[in-house]
């Protein structure tokens, strides 16, 4: 395999990450569109990187942060480079370029059907602290907190809020 670059998205990459998501299983929903990307990119500076390798996007994170919490979407690698490090590498620039803006942590939702994906942030999370709070539970929600300290990791919640949609549905 060639060597793995990790840049910028770029507008040409819409169409590209589009079927690149579709291929991770990753679930296309509103503001998901070549246009909405773009804004998105232009409000987070540095927060939305892509891997390529022999010029096919094989991975992606997006991170937007409001100045209070940053939050973590769309991180997914191409099935044939899982468990390769690359969705670890991915985070791990998106944790460093949020500590540099002053981000002290980071959010992210994973539907509670995707158990590949909740294990990859349990195992993450897991190997960062080695601390787990018990699972709490509300009414909507069951969530599961890391307790982080210092520079180790930014990833404070994996909220199992609600079951995924249908494949092609939007919520």
């Amino acid at each position: 395999m060639s060597a793995v670059e990790i840049r910028g998205f770029a507008p040409t990459d819409a169409e590209a990450l589009e079927a690149f998501w579709v291929r991770c299983g990753l679930r296309i929903r509103p503001g998901d569109d070549a246009a909405s990307l773009v804004r998105f990119a232009e409000r987070n500076p540095g927060l939305f990187l892509l891997a390529h390798e022999s010029g096919r996007i094989v991975g992606s994170a997006l991170a937007g942060w409001d100045g209070r919490r940053g939050w973590l979407y769309h991180v997914g690698t191409d099935p044939r480079r899982r468990r390769a490090g690359l969705g670890r590498a991915l985070v791990s620039a998106i944790e460093t370029r949020l500590r540099a803006l002053g981000c002290p942590k980071l959010n992210l939702m994973v539907w509670e059907d995707n158990d590949a994906a909740m294990a990859f942030w349990l195992a993450l999370a897991t190997a960062a602290s080695r601390r787990w709070n018990s699972p709490r539970s509300s009414k909507s929600s069951s969530a599961r907190r890391a307790r982080t300290s210092g520079d180790r990791s930014l990833a404070s919640i994996v909220d199992r809020t609600r079951k995924s949609p249908a494949p092609g549905r939007a919520l």
